[in-house]
């Protein structure tokens, strides 16, 4: 990444959560144990949707993940320099 790279970070929507946007069911794979778990890490009997990944995760892969569904791109990743 060159010097002159931008690190902007950035709000996408705030909303209040309705009823409607709650899960009935969290789903995550899990691949060590090779089994779908839910948000406390407990096994379930089968995938539901929406189902993510059970690992660990940044907040700067996270935003790159939203930046390349929005944008089609990825985010540069933040300057280590001073």
């Amino acid at each position: 990444m060159s010097a002159s790279a931008v690190y902007v970070g950035l709000t996408v929507e705030h909303e209040v959560l309705k009823s409607a946007d709650l899960l009935a069911q969290h789903c995550f794979f899990d691949p060590a144990r090779n089994a779908y778990v839910d948000e406390n890490d407990k096994v379930i009997a089968g995938r539901t949707e929406p189902c993510g990944m059970f690992a660990l995760a940044n907040f700067a892969l996270l935003e790159s993940q939203v930046d390349d569904a929005l944008a089609g791109r990825l985010a540069p990743a933040p300057s280590s320099a001073a």
